[in-house]
């Protein structure tokens, strides 16, 4: 999970703050046929929270790997780590000067993202 700095920092340098409805088909077994995927987000006060909607606007929301990646879309050319050291890097190729070092993968391409987008 990223720091509420880097998640800031994503937020105001135009990172989507939207909570999607993501619907999943549960067990046959469940009397619910569809849930609402809950994820973090941080509060006004730095703590985050784990729910299914922001309840204030200037909620941050933490987001994931996944959205992180899709949002640099094909401007990763590389993401790589450091042998025998707990280092990440996330590159663009032409785009970056240096490659984007982070403590965890996530890190680092939070700080491409963030990077690409200034």
């Amino acid at each position: 999970m990223i720091n509420y700095k880097l998640a800031k920092k994503l937020k105001d340098v135009g990172f989507p703050q939207k909570n999607p409805l993501i619907k999943l088909l549960t067990n046959a077994k469940s009397r619910y046929s569809e849930m609402r995927l809950k994820r973090l987000w941080y509060g006004i006060d730095g703590f985050y929270r784990y729910s299914d909607e922001a309840e204030f606007e200037d909620w941050i929301i933490i987001p994931t790997l996944e959205e992180l990646i899709e949002a640099c879309g094909d401007n990763i050319s590389s993401l790589q780590k450091t042998l025998g050291a707990d280092k990440w890097y996330a590159n663009s190729f032409g785009r970056v000067e240096e490659p984007c070092e982070g403590k965890t993968l996530l890190e680092a391409v939070a700080k491409l993202w963030i990077k690409l987008s200034e």
